[in-house]
């Protein structure tokens, strides 16, 4: 059975670039990763804080 031939910018290349747009690619979602841990952890803090706020706020209120 015959593949097709691939086509596109790595069908053209050798099994170094094949590679290096692995690594790329890895490196890049290790990157995003990152980001969204950041992401998260602030996310968090900014929900800590509005649970504060909201009970002061309810205090507040009693008094």
């Amino acid at each position: 059975m015959a593949y097709p031939k691939p086509r596109g910018f790595l069908a053209e290349k050798g099994p170094f670039t094949h590679r290096d747009a692995a690594h790329e690619g890895k490196f890049a979602r290790n990157q995003e990763a990152e980001q969204m841990r950041v992401l998260r952890q602030r996310l968090s803090e900014q929900r800590g804080r509005i649970d504060e706020l909201e009970n002061y706020m309810s205090q507040s209120r009693i008094r």
